[in-house]
C-alpha cells in the first residue's frame, strides 16, 4: 500500500478500506497521488472514510432511489417530493455526481430559484435537498451534507386572515347561491352549513370534504380520517393530519344547521358524504375555491382570503371565547402546544396583563366575601 509509479508514467495510490478491501486511484503527479493516499488513510482511521465511487451516482439517480427506500413517507408526502425533484430540481442539478455536488451549487440553484418561485417553495426545496442528501451521507455515499454550509432562505411569516362572528354570518348568507354563477338557477343553500361547520369546528379543508353520516353524532363531530383528491378519480383516506384525530362538540346552532342539510343535501347511508357536490362528488378543492368561496366572499363585502383562514377565524373566536391553551390544541388538533402558540399565540391574551387582571379579580371576590361575612 502506499503511492507508486505505473509504467505509463502515472502515479497510483493505494490503501485499505475499513471492511479490508483494497481501494486505488490513479494521478498525474506524485504530489497529488501523495496527498489523496495520505486523506485517504486519514480518514480510515479517523472513521470518516467514504469510498470515493459511491458518490458517482448522478443526483437523478440517487433521488430515485432515495423515494424508493422512503417507507415512511406519505403518499402525499412522496408526491410532493416527486413533483418538486422533477419539474425544479433535477433539471438543473440532476446529472451532478452526489460526491461532487458542493454548497456552492446548491446556493447557486437557490439564489437563481429566488427569483422565480415564492420563499415558502424555494425552502421547501432546500428542505427536499437536504433531506435526501443527509440519507446519502448515513448510507455512506458522500462525507458529509453540502446544505449544511448553505443559508436556507427566509420565509416570511404569513398574517392569515381572521373575520369576525358576524362576518362568519355573512358568508354563510352569501353561500345560499348555485355552484354555477347562473342567475336563472334556483338558490340553494348547499354549502352554508359547511361555513359553520369549518368554522365552529375548527377543520381542515380536507376533513370537512370527508365528512360522512357516521362521523356524525349529534352535536359531535368524529374527525378520524380526511378525504384527498389524488388525481382524476383518485382520492385517498388517510388519518387526519399529524394523528389529530378528535372529537369536536358543535355549538347548538351550528347543531341545528347540520341538521338541516343533512335532510337536504347529504348522500344516503352511513358512508354517505355530509358535503356532497350536486353531482354527488366529493368538492374539489381548486374549483370550489374558484366557482363557489371566492364569489361567495364578494358578494359578502369580505377580505380575500383562503378556505383555511375559517379554521384560523374557528381557533381566533374558540380563543376569545376563554378556551386555555390545551383547550384550544385539542380542539384544532394539533400536534403539539409550541405549533399552536407559535400561530395563533398572537390570539391570546397578554401573559403579563392577563395575571394582572386575574389578580385584581381575585382580590376583589375576596373583598366581597369579607363584607358579606360583616
Amino acid at each position: 500500500m502506499g503511492v507508486t509509479k505505473t509504467q505509463y508514467g502515472t502515479w497510483i495510490a493505494r490503501w485499505t478500506d475499513p471492511y479490508g478491501k483494497q481501494a486505488s486511484k490513479t494521478w498525474k503527479t506524485k504530489a497529488d497521488a501523495d496527498a489523496y493516499y495520505k486523506r485517504m488513510t486519514s480518514d480510515v482511521a479517523r472513521g470518516s472514510y467514504v469510498d470515493p465511487r459511491l458518490g458517482r451516482i448522478t443526483l437523478s439517480g440517487w433521488a430515485d432511489e432515495w423515494l424508493v427506500g422512503a417507507r415512511n413517507l406519505s403518499r402525499g408526502g412522496h408526491d410532493t417530493y416527486r413533483r418538486d425533484l422533477d419539474r425544479h430540481i433535477l433539471p438543473v442539478l440532476g446529472k451532478v455526481p452526489v460526491g461532487r455536488l458542493g454548497a456552492q451549487d446548491i446556493d447557486r440553484y437557490l439564489t437563481d430559484e429566488a427569483d422565480k418561485l415564492a420563499p415558502s417553495t424555494v425552502h421547501r426545496h432546500y428542505r427536499t435537498l437536504h433531506r435526501m442528501l443527509e440519507v446519502a451521507r448515513k448510507r455512506g455515499l458522500i462525507a458529509r451534507n453540502p446544505c449544511e454550509h448553505v443559508q436556507p432562505p427566509t420565509v416570511p411569516r404569513t398574517k392569515g386572515v381572521a373575520l369576525t362572528v358576524d362576518q362568519v354570518d355573512d358568508l354563510a348568507d352569501a353561500m345560499t347561491r348555485p355552484e354555477k354563477w347562473d342567475r336563472r338557477a334556483p338558490v340553494e343553500s348547499r354549502w352554508r352549513a359547511w361555513v359553520f361547520v369549518v368554522v365552529y369546528g375548527e377543520l381542515r379543508w380536507s376533513e370537512s370534504v370527508g365528512l360522512r353520516r357516521r362521523h356524525v353524532d349529534g352535536p359531535r363531530l368524529h374527525i378520524v380520517e380526511q378525504l384527498i383528491h389524488r388525481g382524476k378519480g383518485d382520492w385517498d383516506r388517510p388519518e387526519p393530519k399529524a394523528s389529530s384525530a378528535r372529537t369536536v362538540t358543535l355549538p347548538p346552532f351550528v347543531v341545528d344547521e347540520l341538521r338541516s342539510h343533512l335532510e337536504q343535501f347529504s348522500l344516503p347511508g352511513p358512508d354517505g358524504l355530509v358535503f356532497p357536490t350536486r353531482r354527488g362528488t366529493p368538492p374539489q378543492a381548486p374549483s370550489f375555491t374558484g366557482n363557489t368561496f371566492k364569489r361567495a366572499l364578494q358578494r359578502a363585502g369580505l377580505p380575500p382570503m383562503k378556505i383555511h383562514d375559517l379554521r384560523r377565524t374557528g381557533i381566533s373566536l374558540a380563543i376569545a371565547s376563554g378556551a386555555d391553551v390545551k383547550q384550544s390544541q385539542a380542539r384544532a388538533g394539533h400536534a403539539s402546544s409550541r405549533i399552536h402558540l407559535d400561530t395563533y399565540a398572537r390570539a391570546f391574551p397578554a401573559g403579563d396583563e392577563a395575571i394582572a387582571a386575574g389578580l385584581e379579580n381575585l382580590r376583589a371576590e375576596s373583598r366581597r366575601r369579607r363584607l358579606r361575612a360583616v
